[in-house]
């Protein structure tokens, strides 16, 4: 079974043909955008990890080729092992070289020397930097630091020489691009480079900086930003990210989150639940014909009053779908005690492990669960589903706690006391339940917890 995202096969020509979050939209605004930057720049999709980036700018630069954008494609973190991601960065353009084109790359390689063996210096320096200290390095009577360091008129010519080739290999690659892009733009994309090395991925900026940055070259770099700048933060120490990034980034532009209840029937889909919720041995009780729906709408609200992230809500979707591969047949599962249980064990792990061991007093069990739930939950409607669900959990953590309601006649005094403003409503879900003999009410939570914790053998 899928327990995570696979990576989703693009079709060419319908790029977004399996996009279930609505996204072309994004990418025909992104179109018009970097038709209007004829000077080239950098744009940052910039959204938390997990959220699909990767997915949606393969699908972008779809439909820009299907456009008459010529494009290119380089995951950073699947290249930083190398030391240089100057080559690197040169190596991608030779997906347009042909016949005709094979001169025009052969001239922007050979401006490129001298700039690669500037930087074989540089990388030198620094190893000794790093093997006896930088004051050694950096000491004039120091043989070792001296072979390192010309004399002045040396380094003049050598600083007018690199500008000079600097000026030479944009030169060179601006008119390689010209040749194959149509009198469009080219566009680079650059993806994961938060998850490379820190200081590879500052290598990235840099070299797109102040070596690739031509007319006719659009970067487009997909990125967290929040980690990115925590790499920053890793080589040159406490320094404002935000102002650093402004130097490389001239347009930033995030993905909207999708809908919390379109991106949780998307899940449910992914990881056929169906498979599970429609079975006919699930099915046998009445009540259970409406769980898909009660699944759906219990989730939905969760995940959004929470404002789970995307990749947490696909973990906690992965771990339900597999928990259930453990489920007993004519045994029924309450699904939104089954998911809240897990929720918590992912988010909340302290709580749910006192649920787990029975460590907690009645009252501190339901003053921890109803302090969650005054977070989370907003409206009526809201709080009558997951006041049910508290009441399931407080059935099964403590069998026959509540006997009557106390203004029945022969009532006795509830064995805790809850923080819900709306008791009547509530109580009258614990009398039901605890009055109900049925099957349908009898929760065995050690038999949830197997499940959930991948202790049960699967079916």
């Amino acid at each position: 079974m899928i327990i995570k995202h696979k990576d989703l096969k693009i079709d060419p020509d319908k790029p977004f043909a399996e996009c279930k979050l609505n996204r072309e939209k994004y990418a025909i605004v992104l179109t018009e955008l970097i038709k209007n930057l004829t000077d080239g720049g950098v744009i940052a999709i910039d959204n938390e990890w997990g959220t699909g980036k990767t997915t949606f700018v393969k699908m972008w630069k779809g439909h820009l080729c299907n456009n008459e954008f010529k494009t290119l494609y380089f995951n950073a973190w699947e290249n930083d092992f190398q030391n240089d991601a100057f080559i690197a960065l040169i190596s991608e353009l030779k997906e347009f070289v042909d016949e005709i084109k094979k001169s025009l790359f052969d001239d922007v390689i050979s401006k490129a020397v001298p700039l690669f063996q500037n930087l074989i210096t540089g990388i030198a320096k620094t190893q000794i930097e790093k093997v006896a200290g930088k004051d050694f390095a950096d000491n004039p009577l120091s043989p070792t630091a001296q072979s390192f360091i010309r004399p002045i008129d040396k380094e003049v010519e050598a600083y007018i020489n690199r500008k000079k080739s600097i000026t030479e290999f944009q030169n060179s690659l601006a008119e390689l691009v010209h040749s194959v892009s149509n009198s469009k733009p080219l566009i680079f994309f650059i993806d994961e480079i938060d998850r490379c090395r820190p200081s590879y991925a500052i290598e990235v900026l840099e070299q797109i900086k102040h070596l690739f940055s031509v007319k006719g070259i659009i970067f487009v770099l997909s990125i967290d930003k929040d980690q990115l700048g925590k790499s920053i933060k890793n080589v040159y120490g406490s320094i404002n990210t935000d102002e650093y990034l402004r130097r490389f980034i001239d347009i930033e532009y995030s993905i909207p989150t999708p809908s919390t209840e379109l991106f949780c029937n998307y899940l449910y889909t992914y990881f056929d639940f169906d498979n599970f919720f429609q079975q006919d041995d699930v099915t046998e009780y009445r009540e259970s014909r409406r769980d898909k729906k009660s699944f759906l709408s219990f989730v939905s609200v969760l995940f959004k009053k929470t404002n789970l992230p995307l990749r947490v809500q696909e973990k906690i979707y992965a771990h339900t779908r597999l928990a259930l591969k453990a489920y007993k047949l004519h045994q029924y599962l309450f699904p939104s005690l089954f998911i809240f249980l897990i929720y918590l064990k992912i988010k909340k792990p302290l709580l749910y492990i006192k649920i787990h061991d029975l460590t907690y007093s009645l009252q501190e069990l339901v003053n921890d669960i109803e302090s969650h739930i005054h977070d989370i939950i907003l409206d009526e409607k809201d709080i009558s589903m997951f006041l049910f669900t508290e009441a399931l959990l407080i059935r099964a953590y403590r069998k026959k706690l509540i006997i009557k309601s106390p203004r029945s006649e022969n009532s006795t005094e509830i064995a805790f006391k809850s923080t819900i403003n709306d008791i009547d409503k509530y109580e009258e879900r614990l009398s039901i339940m605890m009055d109900d003999t049925s099957k349908y009410y009898e929760i065995d939570l050690s038999t949830f917890f197997y499940m959930i914790d991948l202790t049960k053998p699967f079916i």
